[in-house]
């Protein structure tokens, strides 16, 4: 099978998406993923005359005068040689990161309200549990439910900081419509316990 040719310019110092940064054995779920497509289906070519796009191997979480000048270098590139830059944010709270209006950039996380049209939304990759690590629960009366994050706080500081965000933000929703989706998760799973104990 053929080998899609990519450029793939030196990375800025700084975080690596993950597909180019060195694994670690402190990192959770790194065994059993899936074949890495960068080792498996990419020729890394040289000259970006060469290739079909260009892939920046940073994660991008914030952007700063040298990550906006970096980008910007390969957008003008990839526009002279006429092909696609990809680049990548991925984070819980990327959403209001905004690249060059060239650049098609993986996200894991965005807000339909907040999402560019060359936004690409991915699902994360993680290790599949083995068979043991899996326990099947019996079936009662009371269904249970459960969610990745916290339903609440271990402290009254905690509470005071989650009140007075929500109050903030029900202040913007008087403003934006769209504000009210961008409540912290907390909020939306303490209405879904409720919803599901009436």
């Amino acid at each position: 099978m053929p080998k899609f040719p990519l450029y793939i310019p030196a990375p800025l110092n700084r975080l690596l998406a993950p597909w180019f940064a060195p694994v670690s054995e402190k990192q959770l779920f790194t065994k059993d993923l899936p074949p890495n497509f960068f080792e498996t289906s990419v020729e890394k070519v040289s000259n970006p005359k060469a290739a079909q796009a260009i892939v920046l191997p940073n994660n991008f979480k914030t952007l700063d005068a040298e990550a906006t000048s970096y980008i910007r270098t390969y957008a003008d590139l990839g526009e002279k040689l006429g092909i696609p830059v990809f680049a990548f944010s991925l984070g819980d709270f990327t959403h209001d990161i905004h690249f060059d209006p060239r650049v098609h950039a993986f996200r894991f996380s965005t807000y339909r309200s907040d999402i560019g049209p060359h936004d690409i939304v991915m699902p994360t990759s993680t290790e599949d549990p083995p068979q043991e690590l899996l326990h099947i629960r019996d079936k009662k009366s009371k269904p249970m439910v459960s969610f990745c994050g916290m339903g609440g706080f271990p402290s009254w500081a905690g509470w005071v900081k989650y009140y007075l965000k929500n109050f903030l933000w029900d202040v913007k929703t008087l403003f934006d419509p769209n504000a009210k989706a961008k409540k912290i998760g907390v909020y939306w799973r303490r209405a879904m316990m409720s919803a599901c104990k009436k």
